[in-house]
């Protein structure tokens, strides 16, 4: 390469490696912008500057901005849930068809019981259990999505 054009070639490269390494670092306030970012993350990262719970999935969602969000991306899509007496946000599923010690114990206590409580099988059991005599049933499972959570507690939302 000739002395002249040198210059211009190392400038033209630092100009094409700015945008990447911009996006890969930058710090985002918008949740589908950061969504379509990152494509799929469990939770907002230290790229994340933005609320914790962006005012309109909240909205979106009617509750309160105070409100016991979670939320996460999935193939660059912004996927919300709300916290309940059942539903744990936070907790990747347990799809495990053995039973646990404490289901075990329940129906050695409870035979023949038509349901395993969730406080006794977990909140992030994706089975249910019931009791056929002393033993352990699993008798349905909840869908998974592809990064481990019940599917049938998240959603997808927009503005």
């Amino acid at each position: 390469m000739h002395a002249f054009l040198l210059p211009f070639a190392l400038a033209g490269a630092a100009c094409a490696w700015i945008p990447r390494a911009a996006a890969h670092g930058a710090r985002h306030t918008d949740a589908q912008a950061y969504c379509r970012a990152l494509g799929t993350i469990d939770a907002p990262d230290r790229r994340w500057a933005g609320p914790a719970l962006p005012p309109w999935i909240a909205h979106r969602l009617r509750l309160a901005d105070d409100a016991w969000v979670a939320w996460r991306c999935a193939g660059g899509r912004v996927l919300a849930c709300v916290y309940g007496a059942n539903r744990r946000c936070d907790a990747k599923a347990r799809t495990a068809r053995r039973a646990g010690a404490a289901v075990r114990a329940y129906c050695h206590a409870h035979p023949g019981a038509a349901f395993v409580p969730a406080v006794v099988a977990g909140h992030d059991d994706a089975v249910w259990w019931r009791c056929r005599g002393r033993r352990a049933l699993a008798w349905h499972a909840d869908a998974v999505d592809a990064q481990g959570y019940r599917a049938r507690d998240w959603q997808p939302v927009t503005p």
